[in-house]
Parts: structure tokens; C-alpha cells; sequence
């Protein structure tokens, strides 16, 4: 306008320089920019009513805001692109109908397919990734990793049953574990409704487990032909297998093993395969031997049983009745089992008709009643006397040692079974006893013991013992019963590694004259105190 007043005042051909000014200018209806348009900083080029579209420069970075209704709709008829100001880097691209792809200095990340996008290089996500539709494939040429890069995590699966809410499937744990429907990492210590699958337990490479609440935990079902179910191998090389043969189960080693053949409710030896091997197998070895073999059949042996020939040696009792072989013996004269008991050098004589008794060779008439070896034995007691068959009774006693020192060895007398023994006063009572001095005397009195001194734990001596015999003659003969007794109490000495005899007594004999002796029936012998901790006692009968 500053043109325009200046041609109009100082220009005398106005009209000229009007209309070439006039023709510079762009008309408020429009027209043809042939020049540019200049903004300073922060100078805004404002469109529409309410200057809802403002492009302008702060002096530091460059604006387009769209502060009005509706959208900022950026068009172009074949293609969009965002690149740098001299357009050689591409940053965003967007074709019609066509792909759309982003650039990472220059170089094509993202791009949108007819199926889905193509990813070049990583993708990193932080929130959810979800997928409504398709497959996760990867057709690449390299190892496809699934990692989980925080430390003491786990790569968790998740699926939804019907109606339900996603719930876990199977993880792999941050020890290498894989679980499957699970989240214990050792099913195997589980007891109850707590079923599982590990791959790896409690972080033990190599190792699986299966738990299954009241149902198998383990399937394998082999399909086809005849072999091999499960195979076993050590260090590389297979030593065993189980499998089926025509409908059979088998455990076998490359050569060997054995199958059960349900058909036939039999078990078989089978080769490697599980075919039938005759003659293959042994059960046991003479030294690792089964123990207790239970069978509610027969026994059917082709060979022989400790040496011998069962087959041949059966066939002999073939023609023999039933029951042949449920033998009885015979009773009565001439028929009854050889009597229990006997000592050397005895034989067997007549007791009563039909029966025999152990007695001495010499005399013929000395029968063993009894025979005790004394184990720190308190007493030992005879109660074997028997009137009608015994005449006289012969007691020998060898090596009695006590438990106890300085103890006398003693013989009592009972007449009521041994439910009792009579007291040093009365005659039935002790047999032995020691009238004083170091030496027994030979004449017997009433009451007599053979006195035993130094003891078995005695220092400076060992083995003291008490040796002898006792005849009880006419034992039930009253006034005439007649008495015989020889003994002594003996050690070794340390010193001299010589016999000691301590006390002792010859042989002596006497009768009574009281007519007491008739009802006794039992004896013992034992020492005043303590145990007969070694020795031993014997019993004879004399026949009548």
C-alpha cells in the first residue's frame, strides 16, 4: 500500500505504475504464488476459522497442529513418505494399497503384508502381546531362541479351558525344569491329588518323573509291529529291554530273557526278541540260591534232581498203590523205636517186654537216666526214680566249678517230687559234709559235704573244680540201704601250672540202720551258695 500511495502522490503517470504494483499483488480471492512466502520465527500460518491448523517455526524445531474438529488427515494419491529434509534417508513410507514400512536409519524394521507385518531384527515388548487369529510360525534359517533375560524367572504357558480364566499349562523354571501341568519341581516326594510331569527334577539334568492321582503315571504304546517298547543302556551301549512278541511281554537282555504269556498263564525263557528259548536259563546258582519255592502243581524235571534221575526213578512206583508210601510203624513187642539218650560204650538191654533201655557194657545192668552239662546252673535236680525198676542209683559228677570262692558242695534228699529238700539235721537231708580238719575222714557220718576252697576267680589259681561219684545201694531197701561216695576239690596253680587237691575223700560206705530211707524220691545237687558254672552231672539206674 506504501507503493501504491507513493505512485499515486509523487507519480505523474500513476496509472502505469498503479496497475504494474497492482499486478505483483495476490488478490484476497485467490490467485498464483510465483514467490516465496516467508514466516520469522514463531510466526504462525494459520488456517481455517478458528485458526484451527497452525504450521509455523519456534526458531528450534517446526510444528504442524491440528487444534481444531475432527483429523489431520495427511494424503497421497500412490504413496506417503517421511524422510529427511534432503529426502535420501527414508524414515516412514505409506503406499496405497501396499505395504507400510518403517525405516531404522534407513534401514526397513517394520513392514505390513497382506497376511500380517515382517519384522526385521528384534522386537522388544513390555506390555501383553495377543493373538486372536493364525500360527506362530518362524521360517528362518537360524535357531529361533525363546529367552528370559531377568534372572530367577520362568517362561510360563497358559491356556483356557471352556468357560474358565487362562490358567498355567507348563513353565520352564529358571533351574532348566520343565513342568508340565505342575509348578512343584519334584513331583516325585508327592503324595495325594498333587499329579505332574517334570523334565529335569529339583535341577537334576537327565532325570524325569510322573506323578498321576489313582491312574498310571506312565503310557507307552508301540504301534506296528512286534519289538521293543522301552530300551535301557549304560554308558552308550544297550544291555537290556522290554517289549512284546506276539502279544507277550518281555524283559530281556541282547540274548536272553523271560516273558509271560498270558494265553498260557506261563513263564517262558525267550531269546533277546522275546521268542521262545528253550534250555536257556538257570533259576539261581549253587552259591546264590533262592530261598523257599511254593507250587500248588507239579514239578515236571527233564533232567536230574541232586544226581538223580526223578523221571526214571518216578516210573518205578508207578504199579504201587495209593497210599503205599503213608507208612506206619508197629506197635507192640518187638516193633517200638530204639529209645532217645545213650553214651559210649552202651548198649541196649531189656527193660520190660517190648521195650529196651541204654546200659553200661560192663555188667550190663547201668542205665543212663539223665545227663546235664552245667551252664551257670543254680541246681541240678533228678527226679527219676523209679522203685520198680531201679535197684541202686550211681551219680557222677566231673569239673563242677562255682561262680563263687571257698563254697561246699552239697546232696539233698526229697520225698514229695523235689518240691522240697530236708536241712542238714535229719539223715534224708545233705549226704556230704566235712567233720573239720583239711581232710576228709572215712568214716561217714549222718551228715557229710565235700568242701570246696579256692575258686575258680581265686588269684594265683585256675580250674578249681570238684570231681567224684556217689552209689546210693538197696536204694529203697530201708534200714540196708548202703551208701558209697568218692570225691575231690582240685585247682592248678599258676606257679607250678601242678594239681592242688584241697579236699578230698577215699571211698567209704555205710548203711543205715533207721528205716527212713524208704519213702524219698528226688535229689539235687548244688553248691551252699552260688552257680555250678561249668561241669557236668550224670544219672544211672541200676537194674534190678
Amino acid at each position: 500500500m506504501n507503493e501504491l500511495a507513493a505512485a499515486i502522490n509523487d507519480d505523474a503517470n500513476y496509472n502505469t505504475t498503479l496497475t504494474t504494483a497492482l499486478a505483483t499483488k495476490l488478490p484476497l480471492a485467490g490467485g498464483t504464488m510465483t514467490g516465496d512466502v516467508l514466516y520469522n520465527d514463531s510466526v504462525k500460518a494459520k488456517f481455517g476459522a478458528g485458526s484451527d491448523l497452525q504450521i509455523y517455526h519456534d526458531g528450534s524445531n517446526s510444528y504442524i497442529n491440528d487444534t481444531g474438529t475432527g483429523k489431520l488427515r495427511i494424503g497421497g494419491d500412490t504413496s506417503v513418505s517421511i524422510t529427511n529434509s534432503d529426502n535420501t534417508v527414508s524414515y516412514a513410507v505409506f503406499n496405497d494399497a501396499n505395504a507400510v514400512k518403517l525405516y531404522y536409519n534407513d534401514a526397513k524394521k517394520f513392514e505390513t503384508t497382506s497376511t500380517g507385518v515382517s519384522i526385521t531384527g528384534g522386537a522388544s515388548v513390555s506390555g501383553d502381546i495377543t493373538q486372536t487369529d493364525g500360527d506362530l510360525i518362524y521360517s528362518g534359517n537360524i535357531n529361533w531362541d525363546i529367552s528370559h533375560t531377568v534372572a530367577s524367572q520362568n517362561i510360563v504357558i497358559k491356556t483356557t479351558p471352556s468357560g474358565g480364566s487362562p490358567t498355567e499349562a507348563m513353565r520352564i523354571d529358571s533351574s532348566g525344569n520343565v513342568l508340565v501341568g505342575t509348578t512343584d519341581n519334584n513331583v516325585t516326594n508327592n503324595s495325594g491329588n498333587n499329579p505332574g510331569i517334570n523334565i529335569g527334577v529339583a535341577g537334576i539334568k537327565g532325570y524325569m518323573s510322573s506323578a498321576r492321582y489313582q491312574g498310571p503315571p506312565l503310557s507307552i504304546n508301540r504301534l506296528g509291529n512286534d519289538g521293543d517298547i522301552q530300551l535301557f543302556s549304560k554308558d552308550g551301549a544297550t544291555v537290556g529291554s522290554i517289549g512284546v512278541n506276539t502279544d507277550r511281554l518281555y524283559l530281556s537282555t541282547a540274548t536272553r530273557g523271560i516273558a509271560v504269556d498270558e494265553s498260557g498263564g506261563t513263564l517262558l525263557p525267550v531269546n533277546g526278541a522275546g521268542a521262545n528259548n528253550d534250555n536257556s536259563l538257570n533259576l539261581g546258582a549253587s552259591s546264590v540260591r533262592w530261598k523257599d519255592l511254593h507250587l500248588s502243581g507239579n514239578i515236571s524235571v527233564g533232567g536230574t534232581v541232586d544226581g538223580r534221575d526223578v523221571a526214571s526213578d518216578g516210573s518205578k512206583l508207578d504199579g504201587v498203590a495209593t497210599n503205599a508210601n503213608n507208612y506206619s510203624h508197629p506197635t507192640g513187642n518187638g516193633n517200638n523205636h530204639i529209645p532217645s539218650g545213650g553214651s559210649t560204650d552202651q548198649i541196649l538191654k531189656y527193660a520190660s517186654a517190648g521195650t529196651a533201655q541204654w546200659a553200661d557194657a560192663s555188667g550190663g545192668s547201668r542205665v543212663l537216666l539223665s545227663r546235664s552239662v552245667m551252664n551257670n546252673t543254680s541246681s541240678y535236680v533228678f527226679t527219676g526214680v523209679d522203685s520198680t525198676k531201679y535197684d541202686s542209683y550211681y551219680i557222677e559228677f566231673n569239673g563242677i566249678v562255682c561262680t563263687q570262692d571257698s563254697k561246699d558242695f552239697l546232696m539233698k534228699f526229697s520225698d514229695n517230687g523235689g518240691s522240697s529238700y530236708k536241712g542238714y539235721g535229719d539223715v534224708r537231708g545233705t549226704l556230704f559234709y566235712h567233720k573239720g580238719g583239711s581232710q576228709l575222714s572215712d568214716t561217714w557220718n549222718e551228715d557229710m559235704r565235700i568242701s570246696r576252697q579256692q575258686g575258680f576267680t581265686t588269684s594265683g589259681n585256675f580250674g578249681a573244680n570238684v570231681s567224684g561219684y556217689v552209689m546210693i545201694m538197696n536204694a529203697h531197701g530201708g534200714n540196708t540201704v548202703t551208701t558209697q561216695a568218692m570225691g575231690s576239690a582240685t585247682y592248678r596253680a599258676y606257679s607250678n601250672e601242678q594239681v592242688v587237691t584241697l579236699y578230698s575223700c577215699g571211698t567209704a560206705e555205710e548203711s543205715y540202720s533207721r528205716n527212713i530211707w524208704t519213702d524219698w524220691n528226688a535229689f539235687k545237687l548244688q553248691f551252699d551258695n552260688g552257680n555250678m558254672q561249668k561241669g557236668t552231672i550224670s544219672a544211672f539206674g541200676i537194674l534190678k
